[in-house]
């Protein structure tokens, strides 16, 4: 896993060879009140482009529920503002909730959350 910080998204990029899904997310310390923002980039069109958040989406739906999770095992508040992917990513069923994890549990070193032995996997 490689991890990255672009402006206020916290980015990770499996690399796995011939292929290197990559995952963006902004979290905000407070309540979220909105849906997301879903923003796709390319190799064509590396300008994000906004899409409309679907609930129903594996992307987005692979996000919210690891973050859920993440909340409620760790007692802790991601809020998530703002999901950015690659278009050009394969679609791979389940790709976005483990980097969705991997995220998480960097940004949670990053700021020396405490888990007291809760791991996010279960």
């Amino acid at each position: 896993m490689r991890f990255s910080k672009v402006g206020d998204l916290e980015v990770v990029t499996r690399v796995t060879g011939p292929t290197h899904p990559s995952l963006g997310i902004a979290f905000s310390p407070t309540v979220c009140s909105e849906d997301p923002i879903v923003e796709r980039v390319s190799l064509d069109h590396p300008q994000a482009e906004a899409e409309p958040f679907d609930p129903e989406r594996d992307l987005c739906r692979e996000v919210m529920t690891t973050v859920r999770e993440a909340n409620d095992r760790m007692g802790c508040h991601f809020c998530v503002t703002r999901i950015r992917y690659c278009a050009d990513d394969p679609p791979i069923a389940g790709v976005y909730y483990r980097l969705a994890q991997d995220l998480i549990e960097h940004v949670m070193t990053l700021i020396g959350y405490e888990s007291r032995g809760v791991l996010l996997r279960s």
